[in-house]
């Protein structure tokens, strides 16, 4: 056997090796990147869990008059507007989750005017001007228990609203009409190692203003629930991306001891 012929016999068996090495390293990337993402839905664990439950109930409170025998109105009704004085709201809300964490939580009341108008040339209404009021200061407070127990009430004074709405369409002569929406703003923030824990509930009341007669619309979640994972919806998404990325690997694997089968 000659020098030269030595020489590339080594030099052959030096890059067999070394393909047979990169293959391995390039097939067991692969793999491991492909059972990642298999089982990406598996090991993605419930890390922090809670649940809400919230309810509000309001009664429309009357001037005395001869039409009604009564002070107070229930909930669901069709009210007259000049008997009534006030509408009392009260909330109730429990948040309870699955392991003790420091949370803060804090509400708010507001309430907001909107004067709407329809353009000559459009037959929809554009909101025309707004206001916010707060009806409710805000409230904060903080807790490391799993239960969180909201009772509040507030009261809407009907005619003081109902008179900004007069005011507004006597100031600028429109044929406008108006409403307010008022909000329970209820937020609770907290952290579960990097993850956030942050959820706002939005309890509403709508009703119309400067009508002769009017009902009141409500609109909000009695209950929620919601799962904080171990890995979010980006997390997730990177191990997709890695579970493609692996069957790549695992193809170029296999192309490549092709090539070391032909050597």
């Amino acid at each position: 056997m000659t020098k030269k012929y030595k020489k590339k016999a080594k030099l052959k068996l030096s890059v067999r090796i070394g393909l047979l090495v990169a293959i391995t390293l390039i097939l067991v990337q692969g793999l491991l990147f492909v059972y990642e993402g298999m089982t990406r839905n598996k090991n993605n664990k419930t890390i922090y869990a809670y649940a809400i439950k919230q309810n509000l109930n309001y009664e429309v409170e009357l001037y005395k008059n001869s039409i009604f025998e009564v002070d107070k109105l229930e909930m669901n009704q069709t009210y007259v507007s000049n008997v009534v004085k006030n509408i009392n709201a009260n909330f109730n809300y429990e948040y309870s989750n699955s392991r003790n964490i420091p949370l803060v939580y804090s509400y708010i009341v507001t309430g907001k005017v909107v004067a709407e108008y329809i353009l000559p040339d459009e037959d929809k209404k554009s909101s025309l001007w707004s206001k916010e009021y707060e009806i409710l200061s805000k409230k904060i407070s903080e807790t490391t228990g799993n239960i969180i127990e909201l009772n509040d009430s507030f009261v809407i004074d009907y005619d003081y609203f109902n008179s900004i709405a007069s005011d507004l369409r006597n100031q600028i002569k429109l044929p406008i009409t108006s409403y307010i929406s008022i909000d329970v703003k209820i937020s609770v923030n907290g952290s579960v190692g990097r993850k956030a824990v942050n959820d706002t509930q939005i309890i509403n009341l709508k009703f119309p203003l400067q009508q002769q007669a009017f009902k009141i619309t409500n609109k909000y979640n009695d209950t929620y629930f919601n799962e904080i994972k171990l890995w979010g919806e980006e997390e997730l998404n990177k191990k997709i991306r890695r579970e493609v990325i692996g069957f790549v690997l695992i193809a170029i694997a296999l192309s490549l001891f092709i090539v070391f089968v032909l050597l």
